[in-house]
């Protein structure tokens, strides 16, 4: 990738304010993988604010500067334009971006990766989000390289748990037509747990609601 000019498209998983009027963006791209760029003025541009917020697929130019790399120019349209984000929804997408960016490393493009990012946004207009993303969570681990059979394994699921995992990690059979609560628990308390070791995202037990 061009270290002073760069295009990239993606997603916005992370938009907090900095500086006077600025945007400070966590984004996956297809090109780079996972970024941080800045857009200077993006809370004063008409043409930038609609698009510099979570869930939104963006079409950018960035450069480098001396305090990393800026949006330049970008486009973009919202992917989740249909879901009603609340306090609960924000703070279960929260672990979700927080999980991903604790896991995988900056700049570093992975096709796989991106193409379960695309899924968890298009997934999450008619998805349980809950289920959803502790489903993405789970995929995560074991695209960033973990194994999460052998960690499941060391834990001794039952046979209930054990299906929806399988189910978590490759897609395979048909999903259930619902999850037993106990096996969603039992699998959020082991990712949690494999977190509390590799992760620094804290306890977040009460996130999901299980």
């Amino acid at each position: 990738m061009n270290k002073q000019l760069c295009n990239v498209s993606g997603f916005v998983l992370t938009a907090r304010d900095t500086g006077v009027a600025g945007k400070r963006l966590q984004l996956y791209t297809r090109e780079a993988g996972l970024l941080t760029a800045v857009a200077v003025q993006g809370r004063s541009k008409r043409e930038l604010t609609g698009f510099l917020v979570p869930g939104v697929y963006l079409q950018a130019t960035l450069r480098a500067s001396d305090f990393g790399r800026q949006l330049s120019q970008a486009e973009g349209r919202t992917v989740t334009d249909t879901l009603r984000w609340d306090y609960d929804r924000w703070r279960i997408y929260y672990f979700f971006t927080e999980w991903l960016v604790q896991l995988l490393p900056q700049e570093e493009a992975d096709a796989a990766v991106y193409a379960a990012v695309a899924e968890y946004f298009r997934d999450l207009q008619t998805k349980d989000m809950r289920i959803r993303t502790l489903m993405m969570c789970w995929r995560l681990l074991a695209l960033a390289g973990y194994d999460p059979q052998e960690l499941a394994g060391n834990w001794s699921l039952p046979p209930g748990a054990a299906k929806t995992l399988h189910y978590f990690l490759t897609g395979e059979g048909s999903a259930p037509a619902s999850f037993a609560r106990q096996d969603l628990r039992q699998l959020l308390d082991l990712l949690l747990d494999f977190g509390a070791e590799h992760v620094d995202i804290g306890e977040r037990r009460d996130v999901f609601g299980f």
